[in-house]
């Protein structure tokens, strides 16, 4: 670095020790560290620095999200562009096992992506028989379109697999 041998260049001859110089010398050393853009850091509020940060997060959490839309069959012609999109409007929903994502009969206006873990769809018939495992599904499935597409009740119920090894994890 110029700066610091000038500086070094720049500090008179005395006799080692002396406080003077042991002062300048620890300012010195302290330029060899990293170098902090004080003018930067000085106009930076801290509610910047913590949106830098989340901004830091929010673009991690579309880059996975978007590799999760990329598996999912009705996003598989998209644009990475496209995708980026996409997943800026999903959020990340974990329901540990046996927990209802949604319920039969139920007015819908969300859809689902499971990035992880396992799901049963049941359908109830009536109050006296119990529900109806429809279906088992698992990672890059979704549900919850026709409700949105059609403004139609939910026409059957998605629970977290109660004997899953693990939390369903959704977009």
């Amino acid at each position: 670095n110029s700066a610091l041998g000038a500086a070094r260049a720049a500090l008179p001859l005395r006799a080692a020790g002396s406080g003077a110089e042991m002062d300048l010398m620890s300012q010195i050393r302290a330029l060899e560290g990293p170098v902090i853009d004080r003018k930067r850091l000085t106009s930076m509020s801290s509610r910047d620095v913590a949106r830098e940060r989340n901004n830091e997060t929010f673009a991690k959490q579309i880059k996975k999200r978007v590799g999760i839309l990329r598996n999912v069959s009705i996003f598989k012609e998209m644009s990475d562009e496209e995708l980026a999109k996409a997943a800026e409007a999903f959020a990340e929903v974990t329901k540990e096992c046996g927990e209802a994502v949604i319920n039969q009969g139920d007015i819908g206006d969300e859809f689902f992506i499971i990035s992880s873990g396992r799901a049963l769809v049941l359908f109830h018939v009536s109050d006296d028989q119990p529900d109806k495992v429809l279906a088992k599904i698992g990672a890059n499935a979704f549900f919850g379109e026709l409700a949105l597409l059609t403004d139609e009740p939910r026409s059957a119920s998605i629970v977290a697999d109660p004997d899953a090894d693990g939390p369903l994890e959704l977009l």
